[in-house]
């Protein structure tokens, strides 16, 4: 069904950066871009269960550009006129905005395909939890943002905010669709 894919997916959403102290310069070493392939393809396989899926598999393939340049800005490679501002100040808004919303068809997709596939009303019901979870973690995550952008000293702080929001739903997450993957067999 594709659920595989969408769990392998979500390890490529860990950040961890390798870079020069003082420097612009960093490279993350499990980059996005390749979590929203591995997404998109598991999408691919599960939009055919859900109208919801196929509209993830959509917003999986506009995060992939942006998700590319980021990598080949963050390497050094990508630099053009305000591109710096443009990923220091705009893109986080934009990631976190469409992470959400890829979430929310992800989630109540898979929720659609427990229901009608394979006929398991607790796991839709943990899929529907999932999401107020995740929407909880997103809000966490776009305030210390905000923060951020109103008090630049709070960085530290709004990096801790951040790492953990994102730990704790894709951890949730991750652990669900493995749920999904178990306990869903569709013919």
């Amino acid at each position: 069904m594709g659920t595989s894919f969408l769990l392998f997916g979500y390890f490529f959403f860990c950040d961890f950066f390798i870079g020069v102290a003082g420097s612009s310069t960093r490279f993350d070493v499990i980059p996005d871009v390749f979590g929203w392939i591995l997404l998109f393809v598991g999408c691919i396989f599960a939009s055919r269960f859900s109208q919801k899926l196929n509209v993830a598999k959509y917003i999986a393939v506009v995060m992939l550009l942006p998700s590319l340049f980021s990598l080949l800005h963050g390497i050094g490679v990508y630099r053009l006129f305000y591109a710096d501002f443009f990923f220091a100040r705009i893109y986080p808004f934009f990631e976190t905005l469409f992470k959400l919303l890829f979430h929310y068809y992800l989630l109540f997709g898979l929720r659609d395909v427990a229901e009608e596939c394979g006929d398991q009303k607790a796991l839709a019901v943990r899929l529907k939890g999932n999401f107020f979870m995740t929407l909880f973690c997103f809000f966490w995550i776009f305030a210390a943002r905000v923060a951020y952008q109103i008090a630049p000293q709070m960085q530290g702080y709004c990096a801790l905010i951040v790492a953990f929001s994102n730990m704790v739903y894709l951890i949730i997450n991750a652990l669900t669709i493995f749920k999904v993957y178990r306990e869903i067999t569709v013919e």
